[in-house]
């Protein structure tokens, strides 16, 4: 796969599958296109975008990455409105924490993501620096998580326990 590489947003083009081990486990991420932020999307943006929705699709779990420098964005909703559609566990991964940290807190920054995201408002939220790394593989822990919690069978007893259990708590209708 090739991958254009500059410091202009947008110009990342292709979905590149990187793979790598972790805990013995085979992992690939799929490093989507970066979908600049416009008014309306030129060319570029609409393919960039359309990459980053295949990505979604082939994907087991999401890390829906939020630049916590620029405001949540149109493009923001419609990838986190695919991740929904797709029924694909999502971390909402907050980068550049290091810049914005002094700005705001995790606490105040995580509660405007539920505003300005309701269809992913269930999501965890994890903060990183990409630049650095750190909190990176944290964040990758979580997703992880995310997708063995996704792909757990359960027995139908303990589905019908549970059922009863909040039919209970709802009282009667």
């Amino acid at each position: 796969a090739r991958m254009i590489v500059s410091e202009v947003p947008g110009t990342t083009r292709d979905a590149v599958d990187v793979r790598f081990e972790r805990d013995g486990q085979q992992v690939i991420a799929i490093d989507t296109a970066g979908v600049r932020k416009k008014s309306s999307m030129g060319d570029l943006d609409f393919y960039s975008y359309t990459r980053a929705l295949r990505s979604i699709r082939r994907a087991d779990a999401v890390m829906l990455l939020i630049d916590s420098l620029v405001p949540v964005a149109e493009v923001d909703l419609k990838l986190a409105s695919a991740v929904l559609d797709e029924y694909k566990p999502v971390v909402l991964t907050v980068n550049k924490w290091d810049l914005a940290r002094d700005l705001t807190t995790a606490g105040e920054y995580g509660t405007y993501l539920t505003k300005v995201l309701p269809a992913v408002n269930y999501a965890p939220i994890t903060f990183i620096t990409a630049k650095t790394g750190k909190n990176v593989d944290a964040a990758v822990s979580v997703a992880l998580s995310l997708h063995k919690q996704a792909h757990a069978r359960l027995s139908t007893a303990r589905l019908n326990n549970a059922l009863q259990e909040i039919l209970a708590l709802r009282g009667p209708s």
